[in-house]
């Protein structure tokens, strides 16, 4: 062993041994910090959570107190209309009136007496001209609503809450005021929930005088007997937030807000013992790990003590092995990556001296699938030489994925190089790959980004061209052609919603807040319901909602097909037995390519218990699962299982003799577009025809999706063997369309 060798072992050793000492002292200072950091972030939040519901629980009152306004406002004006024959009890008896939760009306004379109440009888004369309401109405010609604050009813017995407004005579004198009482729940009722406060969260709503209106807890009777604002305020720290509760002592934190428009203050207390509850949780996680790596760290300085000469020998193939993929012995992303930060690193790079080509082989997954993985991987081997062949010397080729490749290009005007390396790229995979005897023609996706469109950074610049490659994916998915996109701002803004929409997806469907649409499926001679509809709809917002359509296509872009597919017909099943006739749903014809199909509808069979004889399945798209024997072997499983295949939005473009005679099928689904030309265009309307006269002479179901006049179904009964759906026809009109059917089923747990 040579001297120097020596010396870097021994160097090695006693670095490692600081490096293990610091270490572990940085980590207990860091498990500290990070400790107290999320103390202070779980506190932080809980705050902001105080201050949210506080903000909503404004919102609601606002909306109940203007309900109750309302209530109010309209039985003074039906009593100034007519004072000597309004009838309160004949009102509400009738409908005119709807007093929803108010627990008592009352109509209150100029002399203090009361009139009319409802819903109790006056048994004896009750005298309210004491009550503040009255008192105020009396003293103020010109009052709004008043809320008073909670009394004790003369009528009624219960404490509750007033709102009046001020009656007048037709000259305009005080002709007395009505009053609709509220129980304390009415202003938390609704808002109320372990969602909002927690389990041991308070809600509380004050005048702006400081009287307590109403106290709410979850499982406990609102009140409206408790202390002012002044006492919460008074045991309420504003810098921290903390509220020692003046009712039960307890610690809360606590946030209020003015409710806009009226004289009420909102109040939001949540438990710190339970906002806290999961810093606790993690506080014991830290001290576990922390002593878990202390030994991990101890361990690991003396084996490294120990190894280090073993280590140094051997760092050269190890730099080589982590720059290197084994497979096409390319550069791999790791060094790719080294390359460009490189490069960005230090001094100031001149703009578009830097090009990243992203690369990504379309359909790679059926050359995987039909031939298996070594031919997967002897055509990536092919693929990397090709890439060599078109590279130049300037150019580090690297694989950075499973089928993704990229090229970076160096030296002036790297847009411009990258771009025609791209085309060449292009025409070189237009020559098809040779492979166990068979030749395989590949497409191809690819973005470029320079620094000359993001300067910022090699990050930036490894993002954007994978966003350009995202871009051209997208394209590609819908032409069949290779394509070539070059990154802009506004494709990251594109890409970006994209992205949001898909993590939106995966949410909604794990918590199955995507429901199921049914529509009528009727016999056009008879009108008879034969069947049901499934189709997707996803109310991603309030002013969003996705159809199935625009689900099938996010989920495309994302590789979700098959995924979303077995949610829609998992959904479907579950509703199976409480259908009167079968259930037709259709999904893409990548849902029967990309997974077994056929074993996942066993699974849902088990679970859920479901007749495969009511079942079936529209597949759109059918075409492409010609030329895919395992894919038609599915169909023909999924057949003998007893469900019917139909192929579904089929128009004159998709249409082909080969669907129904390579294809199992027992009937053919004319999509709504295909309808609606047949009416303006003769050429549609002749290939309508054909389809349908093809169809009926094969002894195939014909169904037409979207019939939505009587002139297109009277032209359809013409023709034998033809279902319709569509918006002529709605669930209200047949009464043996369950209403529980229609609605997401939420999540199981």
């Amino acid at each position: 062993m040579s001297h120097v060798l020596e010396t870097r072992q021994a160097l090695a050793r006693r670095r490692i041994l600081c490096v293990g000492a610091l270490f572990c002292v940085v980590l207990c200072i860091a498990v500290s910090a990070a400790a107290l950091n999320e103390w202070r972030n779980t506190y932080a939040a809980a705050l902001r959570s105080a201050e949210i519901v506080a903000k909503s629980y404004a919102v609601h009152l606002g909306k109940v107190l203007a309900n109750a306004d309302a209530l109010t406002g309209v039985i003074r004006y039906e009593y100034d209309r007519s004072p000597t024959t309004f009838d309160l009890r004949s009102l509400i008896d009738g409908a005119a009136i709807t007093p929803d939760s108010a627990a008592q009306i009352t109509i209150v004379g100029a002399d203090g007496r009361v009139l009319q109440t409802w819903p109790h009888r006056l048994t004896k004369p009750i005298f309210l001209g004491d009550r503040p309401h009255f008192i105020f109405h009396k003293n103020n010609s010109d009052a709004a609503l008043f809320i008073g604050p909670p009394v004790k009813g003369r009528v009624s017995g219960d404490v509750t809450i007033q709102f009046s407004r001020r009656l007048v005579t037709a000259d305009g004198r005080f002709a007395g005021v009505v009053v609709t009482s509220e129980h304390p729940e009415y202003l938390s009722q609704g808002f109320l929930s372990r969602a909002n406060v927690g389990e041991h969260g308070a809600l509380a709503a004050f005048l702006s005088n400081g009287t307590l209106l109403s106290r709410s807890l979850i499982g406990v009777p609102a009140s409206a007997v408790g202390p002012d604002f002044s006492d919460y305020l008074e045991s309420f720290d504003t810098r921290t937030g903390a509220l020692t509760d003046p009712v039960d002592r307890s610690t809360r934190i606590f946030a209020y807000v003015p409710v806009e428009g009226y004289p009420v203050i909102a109040g939001a207390a949540l438990s710190k013992e339970e906002a806290m509850l999961p810093f606790r949780a993690h506080l014991r996680a830290y001290a576990a790990w922390t002593a878990l790596l202390l030994m991990i760290v101890s361990g690991a300085t003396l084996l490294a003590m120990r190894h280090a000469s073993k280590l140094i020998l051997a760092e050269e193939e190890m730099r080589k092995a982590a720059e290197t993929d084994p497979l096409t012995e390319l550069k791999n992303r790791r060094s790719l990556r080294e390359v460009i930060d490189t490069h960005c690193a230090g001094v100031k790079v001149a703009e578009n001296s830097l090009a990243l080509l992203t690369l990504d082989l379309r359909d790679f997954g059926r050359v995987n699938d039909l031939l298996g993985q070594d031919a997967g991987d002897a055509l990536l081997r092919l693929v990397a030489d090709r890439l060599r062949g078109v590279a130049g010397d300037d150019m580090l080729v690297a694989r950075v994925g499973g089928d993704e490749f990229s090229l970076l290009i160096h030296g002036d005007d790297a847009l411009s190089k990258a771009f025609d390396t791209a085309r060449l790229i292009v025409e070189a995979f237009l020559k098809a790959f040779g492979l166990r005897g068979h030749t395989y023609l590949m497409k191809v996706a690819i973005g470029i980004a320079s620094l000359e469109r993001s300067p910022a950074a090699g990050s930036e610049l490894w993002r954007n061209a994978n966003r350009a490659m995202a871009d051209a994916k997208h394209a590609a998915s819908k032409s069949g052609e290779s394509e070539v996109r070059v990154y802009t701002d506004a494709m990251a803004h594109r890409l970006d919603l994209d992205d949001d929409d898909f993590r939106a997806l995966l949410l909604a469907m794990e918590r199955r807040e995507i429901a199921v649409r049914y529509a009528p499926i009727v016999a056009a001679a008879s009108g008879q319901l034969t069947a049901l509809r499934g189709s997707l709809s996803w109310p991603r917002s309030a002013d969003d909602e996705r159809d199935e359509a625009a689900l099938h296509d996010l989920a495309d872009r994302h590789d979700l097909l098959f995924r979303l597919g077995i949610y829609q017909l998992t959904e479907v099943c579950a509703r199976e037995a409480i259908a009167p006739v079968p259930m037709y749903s259709v999904v893409p014809a990548a849902v029967v390519l990309q997974g077994d199909l056929d074993q996942f509808l066993v699974h849902i069979k088990e679970t859920h218990a479901c007749d495969f004889g009511r079942l079936r399945i529209g597949i759109s798209q059918p075409g492409d699962l010609i030329g895919h024997p395992r894919a038609i072997q599915t169909l023909h499983q999924l057949r003998a299982r007893g469900i019917d295949i139909y192929a579904a939005n089929i128009s004159g473009d998709d249409w082909s003799i080969s669907i129904v005679r390579l294809l199992p099928l027992i009937g053919v689904e004319v999509s709504a577009q295909l309808l609606a030309d047949a009416a303006a265009d003769k050429i549609a309307e002749s290939m309508l025809s054909g389809i349908l006269t093809t169809c009926a002479e094969l002894d195939l179901t014909i169904q037409v999706a979207g019939v939505s006049t009587k002139e297109q179904l009277s032209w359809l009964k013409s023709f034998p063997n033809v279902v319709v759906y569509g918006g002529l026809f709605s669930a209200e009109e047949f009464v043996e369309i369950p209403n529980n059917l229609v609605g997401p089923r939420g999540h199981e747990s």
